[in-house]
Protein backbone atom coordinates (compact mmCIF):
# COMPACT_ATOMS: atom_id res chain seq x y z
CA UNK A 1 0.00 0.00 0.00
CA UNK A 2 1.29 3.36 -0.88
CA UNK A 3 1.40 6.33 1.49
CA UNK A 4 -0.35 9.79 0.20
CA UNK A 5 2.63 12.16 0.47
CA UNK A 6 2.66 15.06 3.70
CA UNK A 7 3.93 18.30 4.53
CA UNK A 8 5.57 20.63 2.17
CA UNK A 9 7.60 20.05 -0.98
CA UNK A 10 11.16 21.85 -1.08
CA UNK A 11 10.21 24.61 -3.96
CA UNK A 12 7.19 25.57 -1.78
CA UNK A 13 8.99 26.30 1.40
CA UNK A 14 11.73 27.71 -0.69
CA UNK A 15 9.39 30.06 -2.25
CA UNK A 16 7.41 30.73 0.77
CA UNK A 17 10.46 32.23 2.06
CA UNK A 18 11.39 34.27 -0.75
CA UNK A 19 7.97 35.84 -0.97
CA UNK A 20 8.29 36.45 3.04
CA UNK A 21 11.92 37.48 3.12
CA UNK A 22 11.44 40.19 0.27
CA UNK A 23 8.26 41.61 2.23
CA UNK A 24 10.97 42.00 5.21
CA UNK A 25 13.12 43.35 3.20
CA UNK A 26 10.48 46.17 1.74
CA UNK A 27 9.54 46.99 4.64
CA UNK A 28 13.13 47.70 6.37
CA UNK A 29 14.31 49.87 3.38
CA UNK A 30 10.90 51.94 3.50
CA UNK A 31 10.08 52.60 7.26
CA UNK A 32 12.89 55.10 8.23
CA UNK A 33 11.34 57.23 5.26
CA UNK A 34 7.76 56.86 6.83
CA UNK A 35 9.42 57.50 10.56
CA UNK A 36 11.19 60.68 9.42
CA UNK A 37 7.88 62.04 7.75
CA UNK A 38 6.04 61.24 11.06
CA UNK A 39 9.01 62.88 12.54
CA UNK A 40 8.14 66.02 10.26
CA UNK A 41 4.59 66.09 10.89
CA UNK A 42 5.75 66.21 14.86
CA UNK A 43 8.31 69.06 14.02
CA UNK A 44 5.36 71.06 12.23
CA UNK A 45 2.67 70.24 14.79
CA UNK A 46 5.24 71.43 17.76
CA UNK A 47 5.70 74.79 15.66
CA UNK A 48 2.05 75.13 15.42
CA UNK A 49 1.31 74.56 18.95
CA UNK A 50 4.52 75.84 20.69
CA UNK A 51 3.72 79.61 19.47
CA UNK A 52 1.08 81.88 17.58
CA UNK A 53 1.86 81.50 13.92
CA UNK A 54 1.00 84.63 13.19
CA UNK A 55 2.93 86.59 15.15
CA UNK A 56 6.48 84.40 14.29
CA UNK A 57 8.68 86.03 11.67
CA UNK A 58 9.72 83.09 8.73
CA UNK A 59 13.31 83.25 10.55
CA UNK A 60 11.38 82.05 13.94
CA UNK A 61 9.89 79.66 12.13
CA UNK A 62 12.50 78.64 10.30
CA UNK A 63 14.96 78.42 13.35
CA UNK A 64 12.27 76.53 14.83
CA UNK A 65 12.01 73.73 12.34
CA UNK A 66 15.92 73.32 12.38
CA UNK A 67 16.03 73.15 16.35
CA UNK A 68 13.34 70.43 15.72
CA UNK A 69 15.14 68.62 12.66
CA UNK A 70 18.08 68.29 14.83
CA UNK A 71 16.06 66.94 17.68
CA UNK A 72 14.22 64.58 15.77
CA UNK A 73 17.01 63.58 13.24
CA UNK A 74 15.19 65.14 10.27
CA UNK A 75 17.78 64.79 7.08
CA UNK A 76 15.47 65.02 4.05
CA UNK A 77 13.49 67.87 4.57
CA UNK A 78 15.69 71.49 5.69
CA UNK A 79 14.26 74.78 6.77
CA UNK A 80 14.81 76.14 3.32
CA UNK A 81 12.42 73.30 2.18
CA UNK A 82 9.53 74.70 3.85
CA UNK A 83 6.76 76.66 2.38
CA UNK A 84 5.29 79.41 4.69
CA UNK A 85 1.96 80.76 3.23
CA UNK A 86 0.70 83.29 4.85
CA UNK A 87 -3.27 84.23 4.33
CA UNK A 88 -5.13 87.75 4.20
CA UNK A 89 -7.50 85.91 7.17
CA UNK A 90 -3.74 86.40 8.88
CA UNK A 91 -3.36 82.16 9.00
CA UNK A 92 -0.30 81.03 8.62
CA UNK A 93 0.39 77.85 6.84
CA UNK A 94 3.73 75.77 6.57
CA UNK A 95 3.74 72.77 3.70
CA UNK A 96 6.43 70.12 3.83
CA UNK A 97 6.55 68.68 0.02
CA UNK A 98 9.40 66.67 -0.62
CA UNK A 99 10.54 62.78 -2.17
CA UNK A 100 12.73 60.54 -0.88
CA UNK A 101 14.77 57.91 -3.55
CA UNK A 102 15.14 54.76 -1.24
CA UNK A 103 17.38 52.00 -2.97
CA UNK A 104 16.16 48.66 -2.50
CA UNK A 105 18.02 45.84 -4.15
CA UNK A 106 20.58 47.12 -7.20
CA UNK A 107 19.67 48.98 -9.62
CA UNK A 108 15.69 49.18 -8.38
CA UNK A 109 14.71 51.89 -6.19
CA UNK A 110 11.59 53.05 -4.55
CA UNK A 111 10.30 56.77 -5.26
CA UNK A 112 8.08 58.03 -2.24
CA UNK A 113 6.55 61.72 -2.62
CA UNK A 114 5.60 63.08 0.99
CA UNK A 115 3.22 66.30 1.58
CA UNK A 116 3.19 67.66 5.42
CA UNK A 117 1.40 70.87 6.50
CA UNK A 118 0.23 72.64 9.42
CA UNK A 119 -3.21 72.58 10.06
CA UNK A 120 -6.18 70.88 8.72
CA UNK A 121 -4.96 68.00 7.02
CA UNK A 122 -5.53 68.34 2.81
CA UNK A 123 -5.17 65.56 0.37
CA UNK A 124 -1.97 65.24 -0.99
CA UNK A 125 -1.81 67.01 -4.50
CA UNK A 126 0.71 64.01 -6.22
Amino acid sequence: MMKKQQGASFWSVTGTVVIVGSVILLVAKLFPAYAEFYAVKKALARIETGGSLATMTEQDILKTFDRSSVMDDIRNVTPKDLKIQRAADGTTTIVADYQVIVPIVGNVSALMKFHAQTGTEKPSKY
